[in-house]
């Protein structure tokens, strides 16, 4: 196998085999990516925070039966389409599972602190921990799905 070839093994080819992105290049797209991700996450805490007094306001209405329903219902809508997007999106999906658990992570630190003696705090540390495995996971599975269409596309004689 030639240098080239090796090269063209470890790359991904785009659908529309213009150029290859390396992996260097990969990897510096997901780091903005978690970059935007955090500067999101900053804009969201804020804003969350400048209409904390909402959340005191509605608060009765979370014993109403219709509201945890609604609630029970939305949350199957959104994961059905949430897993659509994984299927057609996967490295994006993966992305965005990486930048979720350290946010959550990073959360959970700032509410409680590092007390490890809090049962919060380590259930929700190691939910932060799973859903980063899965992210890590869906991104491998991605590389993989890429590298196959790509062999797919100029098999190697």
């Amino acid at each position: 196998m030639t240098d080239k070839e090796i090269h063209k093994n470890h790359s991904v080819v785009d659908e529309d085999n213009e150029r290859q992105e390396t992996a260097f290049e990969q990897l510096l797209s997901f780091v903005f990516l978690i970059g935007f991700f955090w500067l999101a996450y900053a804009l969201i805490r804020w804003l969350a925070k400048s209409i904390m007094g909402v959340a005191e306001r509605i608060q009765h209405t979370a014993a109403d039966p219709f509201v945890a329903f609604t609630v029970g219902i939305a949350v199957l809508v959104f994961g059905a389409l949430l897993y659509l997007f994984r299927e057609r999106y996967r490295k994006i999906y993966a992305i965005g599972e990486l930048a979720v658990a350290s946010i959550v992570a990073a959360e959970v630190c700032y509410r409680y602190g590092a007390d490890t003696t809090n049962p919060a705090f380590l259930i929700t540390l190691l939910g932060s921990l799973y859903i980063a495995v899965r992210g890590f996971d869906n991104f491998a599975k991605a590389r993989e799905e890429s590298f196959k269409r790509s062999v797919k596309k100029h098999p190697v004689s």
